[in-house]
């Protein structure tokens, strides 16, 4: 909070500061280094594309710059809009030298040509997030970094649960991606496991694979994906996600229920 307040501060001293030096009290000035800079915002949101997707950044503050990877590449200065064409990882965090640098960003991208088209029953969302209840966890549309956002469904439920059935299988490993919401602030915080099972038709399981998430600690808000892939793939995939029993002891709401927030499944 006091970040924050220190950050929206600076937005009022430094535009003063442009259109009338004589404003500014340069005592407030020396404080800048301990004030840290707001992370780039994306223009657009195309994390799921066929071809190809482009990426641009809004204005920073100041004079401050982008800098960005992807995947296992080395950072470099945004200059302007870049394409991506293959599913990627985008890191990306704002700098300037006389501030203390953004906190780093990592958004998934996907190039929708290999996924596979799947049904899926389960656990309902819960009131008032029912939005387009379990059909948005397979429409291949993300949501936007608002949980208000029609994309998003959301659970109340400590478990939740899923059957997928897979129209086909081509690639020799089955994977499974997650697309969840982490905002803390909001009581919306990351699962804290998810276990994927493979069934064959009779019902019985074949492989399985499981992940524990450090949902506890505190994180910065956004956007939270992460896959799981099983030794062999399968036709039905039955799926279970544990959420924290109630909110940490150093959250405002402690003992609160936290919401589970999903907006993408995807089979690969």
């Amino acid at each position: 909070m006091i970040r924050i307040m220190l950050i929206t501060f600076s937005y009022i001293i430094f535009g003063s500061c442009t259109n009338n030096d004589q404003k500014v009290d340069t005592a407030l000035l020396v404080q800048k280094e301990d004030i840290k800079l707001v992370a780039p915002k994306l223009k657009d949101n195309n994390f799921f594309f066929k071809d190809n997707t482009l990426i641009s950044f809004y204005e920073t503050f100041a004079n401050s710059k982008v800098f960005y990877k992807v995947n296992n590449a080395k950072y470099k200065q945004y200059n302007g809009p870049f394409v991506i064409s293959k599913s990627s990882q985008l890191s990306y965090f704002c700098a300037d030298s006389d501030f203390i640098n953004s906190d780093t960003i990592s958004q998934n991208y996907f190039n929708t040509v290999n996924f596979k088209r799947f049904k899926i029953e389960g656990s309902e969302p819960s009131e008032p997030y029912l939005n387009k209840g379990l059909s948005a966890l397979n429409n291949i549309a993300k949501a936007d970094f608002q949980f208000k956002d029609e994309e998003w469904i959301a659970f109340k439920d400590s478990v939740v649960k899923f059957e997928l059935t897979v129209q086909d299988i081509v690639s020799q490993k089955g994977t499974i991606g997650f697309s969840f919401l982490n905002m803390q602030s909001s009581w919306i915080f990351k699962p804290q496991k998810i276990s994927v099972e493979a069934v064959n038709d009779e019902g019985e399981v074949f492989s399985k694979q499981q992940q524990v998430i450090d949902s506890k600690s505190i994180s910065t808000d956004g956007f939270f994906y992460t896959t799981i892939q099983l030794e062999k793939p399968s036709l039905i995939y039955k799926i279970e996600i544990e959420q924290l029993d109630s909110l940490p002891s150093w959250h405002p709401g402690h003992g609160g229920q936290p919401w589970l927030f999903m907006d993408e499944i995807i089979v690969f």
